[in-house]
């Protein structure tokens, strides 16, 4: 006979951004320049406070803490991760109809102890600017892009804590993860590249957007398997290279366009291949949950990320 109980959380997600930035814009004959530099700090907080009972309810449906055959138990968790972060743009324009911008940034995450900077480039030719007195022809742009960015870790990552556990027969309980954290975690890396392509037809009636992108992560932040006898199970490494592949599409149609109403159709598609192409080491998989009757769910070198 299943035991009663009873039990309440209360949890909160917090994310708090400061940001401050210097804008300088000018327009000179045929060229336009755009710029800004900034500065951020990105602040993620995590609070988690329950009680359970525990041995059972003593009276039946009384939903309460209080009402606990034993001593109810209780428990808290927190988290705080930071990320202080400088970065720039400058977007230089020929006759609205060229465009070269370069962004720069570079993160100092309070869970890893490498900072780096991340650079980026993207170029846009606006080619129905040649193209206006095309009556078909509303807007057409094609564009392509790269860039680096990164990701830190978890929060408390990088040093092994303690943990406080239930108390057993009213002494109490301490213990660590099962997975040890390092302290020589650097940042994942994050390359993309993007090409795309923008097209409006009769006056805004019909068009498309579609792009095809490619994105390798590198020094990927993963817990990997070891031997029992140092007290771990797992410990974390940057242990691999991530690959994504794929394209995004959208379609509209604007079959009735009135001074009163207006009607339009979108349809949009996405698809995405992911591979992964190495692990750390002559590691060629990488559990990372298991299930009852002997099924696992795994990273293997060469394949989706995730297989069973």
């Amino acid at each position: 006979q299943a035991q009663s109980s009873y039990s309440e959380t209360n949890f909160q997600n917090a994310e708090y951004n400061f940001e401050a930035r210097l804008h300088y814009n000018k327009r000179f004959n045929n060229f336009s320049l755009n710029s800004f530099a900034g500065v951020n700090k990105r602040r993620v907080t995590y609070s988690e406070l329950g009680g359970f009972t525990s041995g059972g309810l003593i009276l039946p449906n009384l939903y309460n803490l209080a009402n606990s055959v034993n001593p109810s138990q209780s428990y808290n968790r927190q988290s705080k991760m930071t990320v202080n972060s400088i970065y720039g743009m400058v977007s230089l324009g020929y006759r609205d109809l060229l465009f070269v911008e370069g962004t720069i940034r570079k993160d100092y995450f309070s869970t890893v102890p490498e900072a780096g900077v991340y650079p980026g480039v993207t170029g846009s030719f606006i080619f129905s600017q040649l193209m206006t007195e095309s009556n078909w022809l509303s807007f057409g742009k094609i564009r392509a892009s790269w860039a680096q960015v990164s990701n830190g870790a978890n929060p408390y990552s990088l040093k092994n804590y303690y943990n406080i556990g239930l108390p057993f027969n009213g002494t109490p309980t301490y213990g660590l993860n099962s997975t040890s954290n390092n302290p020589d975690l650097k940042p994942e890396t994050n390359n993309t590249k993007e090409i795309g392509l923008e097209m409006k037809f009769f006056n805004n009636r019909f068009g498309f957007d579609v792009s095809y992108y490619s994105n390798l992560t590198e020094d990927l932040i993963t817990p990997l398997q070891g031997t029992g006898a140092t007290g771990f199970s797992r410990k974390y490494f940057n242990a691999g290279e991530l690959e994504n592949k794929g394209i995004e599409a959208t379609v509209f149609v604007n079959p009735i366009r009135t001074e009163d109403f207006s009607w339009e159709i979108n349809w949009n598609f996405s698809k995405n291949k992911n591979k992964l192409l190495k692990l750390n080491g002559e590691a060629e998989t990488l559990t990372l949950a298991n299930a009852p009757f002997q099924v696992s769910l795994v990273a293997q070198v060469g394949q989706p990320y995730g297989q069973i």
